[in-house]
């Protein structure tokens, strides 16, 4: 077996060494690096919530702060609501499609129906009722009325508040 020198490592939470086989000469050393090196912060007790803990610079603290659980749910609250009352927009959508024959050469274009949508604090509606339709114009030569394709589009998008 082949005679090896002396090895030193530092592990931290969680690491590993592997020891290589040989002989060894027994001055070698693994040793585990402080909890203090491995989870540097600077939160005070007063910072963390009564009760729960948390390791600041290697020590367990125990918090001794308010619970803002509440004060947040009322802030996220207040602020839903009061985006939900001067939320209120009108959106005009209108899609537009551009019609291809199958030897990719353009076509045309044409515009489907305008579609509204109103939200009203916090409720969407529309006055979209019917399905727009577009006709594909007739081609020429073997690639036929059924061999082109249509690519939907946003030809307009219009947001107002109300």
């Amino acid at each position: 077996m082949k005679l090896l020198t002396a090895v030193s490592q530092a592990l931290n939470c969680g690491g590993s060494y592997t020891i290589p086989a040989g002989y060894h000469s027994g001055t070698g050393k693994v040793t585990a690096n402080t909890l203090a090196s491995q989870t540097p912060a600077t939160a005070a007790a007063g910072n963390i919530t009564k009760g729960k803990t948390a390791y600041v610079n290697g020590v367990k603290v125990t918090g001794t702060g308010a619970d803002n659980t509440s004060n947040y749910n009322n802030g996220y609250n207040a602020g839903l609501a009061a985006g939900a009352a001067a939320g209120n927009y009108n959106i005009a959508l209108t899609l537009g499609v551009k019609i291809y024959n199958g030897r990719n050469e353009f076509q045309g274009e044409s515009s489907l129906k305008t579609i509204n949508i109103f939200v009203r604090n916090g409720q969407v509606s529309t006055d979209y009722k019917g399905t727009g339709s577009v006709e594909q114009p007739e081609t020429s030569g073997s690639y036929g009325a059924g061999a082109g394709w249509h690519m939907i589009y946003i030809k307009s998008l219009t947001i107002a508040r109300a």
